[in-house]
């Protein structure tokens, strides 16, 4: 939630008994140090929910515990290059966790190796007004899709470390030059499509090559969603989008 901290639903099967635990911040040790929540996700590893809010990251160890929480802030000693907040959180199939700083880049956590990669986006920041990531997709072997905000869709080739700026296949006639504002990014297994929803009011399907790169797209009926607003793409185990 914006500004009351995370709620876990109970016994949501009934909903006459359904009932809801409070995750907020508080003055006890092990709260989480933020209430304005802006995403999260779950580790693969040791189940641990990692959160992404206004002050940086928290991980809750015991989802029964609302002071379970370890906070990771800014501090300059640390692998953690937070100086704001993270905005989105993406595990990709590997189990690398990718942190989408709001200003400030990205951050890829590997479990595995317990160690912080950091990238600042440095090499494209001629490109682009600002590196605030708004939404991230991994294809677990070499590109990673970035929603950088009003800078629109681009692609990082990890393996090659180049760039590549897809925007133009995601804007539609009320965005202006250069202020595409990319809300979700998801990938659609069995049509080999990238689905992303744009804060405009559109959803673009992107058809992929070989590669992994976008090659045709395709904007759903503009009677259905021009002027909607549509955070998420999400297609459930029936395969309904």
């Amino acid at each position: 939630t914006w500004g009351y901290g995370l709620y876990k639903v109970i016994d949501e099967e009934n909903p006459f008994t359904t009932t809801y635990q409070s995750f907020g911040e508080d003055t006890k040790l092990g709260s989480i140090n933020s209430s304005v929540i802006y995403s999260i996700a779950q580790d693969p590893k040791y189940g641990y929910l990692w959160v992404g809010h206004r002050n940086g990251l928290s991980i809750l160890t015991d989802p029964t515990d609302p002071h379970s929480f370890v906070n990771f802030a800014v501090d300059p000693s640390s692998d953690f290059n937070n100086n704001y907040d993270v905005n989105s959180i993406y595990v990709d199939k590997s189990g690398l966790i990718w942190l989408g700083m709001f200003g400030y880049g990205i951050d890829k956590v590997n479990l595995n190796a317990t160690k912080l990669k950091y990238n600042s986006l440095a090499s494209i920041g001629h490109k682009v007004k600002n590196t605030t990531l708004t939404s991230l997709w991994f294809n677990g072997k070499d590109l990673l899709w970035m929603g950088i905000k009003n800078n629109g869709l681009f692609i990082y080739n990890t393996i090659k470390d180049d760039y590549y700026n897809f925007s133009h296949l995601v804007k539609n006639q009320l965005d202006i030059d250069h202020e595409v504002y990319i809300n979700d990014i998801h990938y659609i297994e069995r049509l080999n499509e990238i689905w992303v929803s744009v804060r405009s009011g559109s959803i673009f399907r992107l058809t992929l090559n070989a590669q992994g790169f976008p090659v045709k797209s395709e904007e759903l009926s503009k009677e259905l969603m021009l002027g909607n607003f549509s955070p998420k793409v999400f297609e459930d185990s029936k395969q309904n989008i």
